[in-house]
């Protein structure tokens, strides 16, 4: 990837309202034990047994609580106390046709699980992010907790160092950060300190992995008695098809719904790491190679934006990877984290491949307009797969999807920050077009702006492998002509395995601009 400096045009507003989200059926659950809800379009609905559970759902635990849940692909997820498991994205048709996805993200608390047809044949369709590691599987039953200001405890009793603790009870589990790709096998344990930071391998895994089911000494949620989960079954009234198995959940017939026993890892008595970093075979430590290849956005209060993509000269990164400091080449635009910090990082591991993103806090800007901004944001992504900073060679055919994996945000001109959603990628290299689409919301401004366009291929110059403009409409708007653009830079297995994209919108009338950093992987 190599950067440029990109302003947004004007162009007629047309108001767009999107229509109201519709969540499709995921699983069900078996068994829910003290204070356990599920957040849907912003709502608590209290789960018992028998409950569906829907794609885009956030399942959550109180004290001394417990939930259990089989998906529809036959997996089944069981929530310890204090838990909260987000389901980014869940699809399952029945059936393993490359377009069923199983996307969670652990946001506090643990959970064990035993891996169901999701990720058997496809292992990028099946991911665990939490805020220190991303987990994929190879066919598995295993544990999670992500440790935060002392809210695990040894068997000693002594507080658990914060940071994601695992073990593998069967099959395989991989997990990602910004230090690289480690996988564990059955019998395995491990631990992450910080996105940064290597996983480690444990000698024993820790007590608190282990989930006594806690919840059930409140009484279960239950329509009818369940026993305990080394019991047989826990006959309850729900509503299921009679195909559930095969994955499909519809209303009106009776099922009984059996407990599922999900395997506890065996507890050590304390954390011990046998090793804090990963071999080859021959012994010698594996390291990723560094960045060579990022791109920083940000508005112009003045007026416009610049986003930019650039190589291994231009660009300066911290040990995690991080972009810490740029200059293009003109030296009319430059940037220096001296002194501020990295706010919401995040890092996506495809192979070899590792890209990093995040937002400035603090630092020093220099914009296309000659003026010196302080403390004002920036966003980011970063990557170590970019060929030195030159243009990608590139499929010349076939049609590629791509999968949002996270990113930084936006930053607004006055500098509100953004989030984006519904953001989606697809590149047609035979017709050698980019068409990309997302919804840019700035909360406290009360603005979600449209963004949506056709990408054509880039010749270099700074503006990625695709450049071209997008039309937006904006909702909680008055009046003001809006436009803007997008750039997608390609990196990883052959030149296109993940998508960096960012963009800007702008309302020039009104003196307000946006920039966005997004990424994307391919299914």
């Amino acid at each position: 990837m190599k950067f440029h400096v990109r302003n947004g045009l004007p162009i007629a507003l047309v108001l767009l309202l999107a229509p109201a989200p519709v969540h499709a059926a995921a699983g069900r659950v078996l068994m829910a034990a003290g204070d356990a809800v599920a957040v849907r379009d912003g709502k608590e609905v209290k789960l018992a047994a028998g409950t569906e559970i829907n794609d885009r759902d956030v399942l959550r635990t109180g004290t001394a609580s417990n939930l259990q849940v089989r998906m529809t692909d036959e997996s089944v997820v069981a929530l310890k106390e204090r838990t909260t498991l987000s389901i980014d994205q869940y699809r399952f048709s029945g059936r393993q046709d490359g377009s069923e996805r199983a996307f969670y993200r652990l946001l506090k608390g643990g959970f064990r699980t035993i891996s169901g047809l999701i990720g058997k044949t496809n292992r990028a369709n099946y991911e665990v992010r939490t805020s220190v590691a991303t987990i994929g599987i190879r066919g598995t039953a295993y544990s999670l907790a992500l440790c935060a200001s002392g809210s695990c405890t040894n068997a000693n009793g002594t507080a658990a160092k914060d940071g994601l603790y695992g073990a593998v009870t069967e099959g395989k589990v991989a997990a990602s950060n910004g230090k690289g790709a480690f996988e564990f096998v059955a019998g395995e344990a491990f631990y992450a300190p910080r996105p940064d930071v290597g996983v480690e391998k444990l000698l024993v895994p820790p007590a608190f992995l282990a989930d006594r089911l806690e919840g059930q000494k409140r009484g279960s949620n239950q329509p009818q008695t369940a026993k305990t989960e080394a019991g047989a079954t826990a006959a309850t009234t729900g509503t299921a098809s009679k195909s559930e198995a095969a994955g499909s959940i519809t209303t009106g017939s009776t099922i009984a719904t059996p407990l599922v026993t999900v395997p506890n890892p065996t507890p050590g008595s304390a954390v011990q790491t046998a090793a804090t970093e990963n071999k080859n075979t021959v012994g010698a430590p594996e390291v990723l190679p560094p960045r060579d290849g990022f791109v920083a956005a940000f508005p112009i209060p003045t007026g416009g934006t610049d986003f930019y993509f650039g190589g291994k000269v231009e660009g300066t990164y911290d040990a995690a990877g991080n972009l810490v400091a740029f200059t293009t080449p003109d030296g009319v635009v430059s940037g220096s984290l001296a002194g501020g910090t990295i706010q919401s990082p995040g890092s996506f591991t495809d192979g070899g491949t590792v890209v990093t993103w995040g937002r400035w806090s603090g630092g020093t800007i220099t914009g296309s307009d000659g003026r010196t901004l302080t403390n004002f944001p920036l966003v980011f992504a970063t990557t170590n797969h970019s060929a030195a900073g030159v243009q990608q060679v590139l499929p010349s055919a076939g049609v590629v999807s791509y999968t949002p994996v996270g990113g930084p945000g936006a930053v607004a001109s006055d500098g509100s920050l953004g989030t984006l959603a519904g953001s989606r990628l697809t590149i047609d290299f035979t017709a050698q077009q980019a068409s990309f689409g997302t919804t840019v919301n700035f909360a406290t401004l009360n603005k979600s702006f449209a963004v949506s366009g056709i990408a054509g291929p880039n010749q270099g110059g700074g503006l990625g492998d695709y450049f071209g403009h997008t039309s937006v409409t904006c909702t909680g708007c008055s009046g003001g002509s809006y436009s803007g653009s997008v750039s997608v830079g390609l990196t990883g297995t052959n030149g296109y395995g993940t998508a960096v994209t960012a963009g800007c919108l702008g309302d020039i009338a009104n003196g307000f601009n946006a920039t966005f950093v997004e990424v994307f992987r391919k299914q």
